[in-house]
C-alpha cells in the first residue's frame, strides 16, 4: 500500500531530522573530542550488568556496545551499582518511576555535574516496544504508546542537554522486526513499522538539538547486516543461539546446538551476541568520531 499524503509527509520531515542529528564534520581531520568521561543510561540494550547479568551471550568478553565504543578511548565503563557511570538497565521504559529512562536521567543528573567534555550515551526504546506489544499486541493503543515514548526519550535527551551535556550519542532502537521475537510472533512488519514509529518520533521532536546530539541509526545498520551477514563475518543472521529462556543466563555451555554463538548475530529472541555488539560498538564510536 502506498503512503498517504500525510505519511509521506511525516516520513520526509523525520529523514531531515536524521540529516540534522547525523551531521558530521570533514573525514579527513582527526577528531577534536577528546572525552573526559563516558555517562550511559538505557534499557537492556546497554545494560552492562546492573543486576548482576547482561542481555547477551555472558562470556566474560567485551559483550555490550557501550563498552566497546569507550575501549577505543582506553575509558572505563561500569555499571552505576558497581561504583561507576553507567545507569542502563533491563526493563526501562521510557517515562515514569525508576528503573525508567527518566529516573536515570534524574539520577545521573543529581549525582554528577556534565562537563564540557563528557559524552553520555543514550540506548532505549527496544524494552518500551516489546512491553508494549506484551501489554496491547498489535494495536493501534501500541502503536500510540510508542510513538508518545519517542517523544517522551527526547524530553530526556533534552533535560541532558539543558543540564549541560554537549555530547550526546543516541542509538536508536534496531529493526525489531529482523528478530526471532518478531518472527515467531508472524509479526515481522508490525514490529518493524512499530520501530519506525519510535525512531521517528524521536528524531522530529529532538531535531533542534542537532547541536549537541548525534543520532545513530541502530535499524539501518542491523538490517544491513542482516541483509548481507556474511560481508559482516555473521553466520547466523536469524536464530537465536541461546537455548536457555533469555540471555540472561545464558553463557558458552548453554548453546543451541549446531550454532556458533561467536558469530551468531542474536543471542535470544530480542538481544544480540557479544560480537554484533562488539561491532555496533565499533559502528557507534567511528559515527562519534566522525560528528565530533
Amino acid at each position: 500500500m502506498s503512503a498517504t499524503p500525510s505519511r509521506r509527509a511525516f516520513l520526509g520531515l523525520a529523514c531531515a531530522s536524521t540529516a540534522l542529528l547525523a551531521a558530521c564534520g570533514s573525514s579527513s581531520i582527526v577528531s577534536a573530542l577528546k572525552p573526559s568521561r563516558f555517562l550511559a543510561v538505557g534499557d537492556g540494550f546497554s545494560d552492562l550488568g546492573e543486576t548482576g547479568v547482561r542481555y547477551t551471550v555472558n562470556d566474560g568478553s567485551v559483550n555490550i556496545w557501550t563498552q566497546q565504543l569507550v575501549s577505543y578511548y582506553s575509558q572505563p565503563l561500569v555499571t552505576r551499582s558497581a561504583g561507576g557511570l553507567s545507569y542502563a538497565r533491563k526493563g526501562s521504559l521510557i517515562a515514569g518511576a525508576a528503573p525508567s529512562i527518566e529516573a536515570q536521567v534524574t539520577q545521573l543528573l543529581a549525582e554528577n555535574t556534565l562537563g564540557p567534555n563528557d559524552v553520555v550515551l543514550v540506548g532505549a526504546g527496544m524494552d518500551e516496544i516489546i512491553a508494549a506489544v506484551t501489554a496491547t499486541g498489535i494495536s493501534d493503543a501500541t502503536t500510540t504508546r510508542v510513538r508518545a515514548a519517542g517523544d517522551a526519550l527526547a524530553a530526556q535527551v533534552r533535560r541532558l542537554v539543558a543540564a549541560g551535556a554537549k555530547y550526546v550519542l543516541v542509538a536508536g532502537v534496531y529493526n525489531l522486526g529482523i528478530s526471532p521475537w518478531a518472527a515467531a510472533l508472524n509479526q515481522k512488519d508490525a514490529i518493524r513499522d512499530l520501530t519506525i514509529n519510535f525512531n521517528n518520533r524521536f528524531l522530529v521532536t529532538a531535531v533542534d538539538l542537532g547541536n549537541n546530539v548525534l543520532f545513530v541509526d541502530t535499524a539501518l545498520y542491523f538490517n544491513l547486516v542482516q541483509g548481507l551477514p556474511s560481508g559482516y563475518g555473521i553466520s547466523n543472521a536469524t536464530d537465536a543461539a541461546c537455548a536457555t529462556p533469555d540471555a540472561s543466563t545464558c553463557n558458552p555451555n548453554t548453546i543451541v546446538s549446531g550454532i556458533d554463538y561467536t558469530t551468531a548475530l542474536f543471542a535470544d529472541s530480542q538481544y544480540f551476541t557479544p560480537l554484533a555488539n562488539r561491532m555496533f560498538g565499533t559502528e557507534a564510536f567511528n559515527k562519534l568520531t566522525g560528528r565530533w
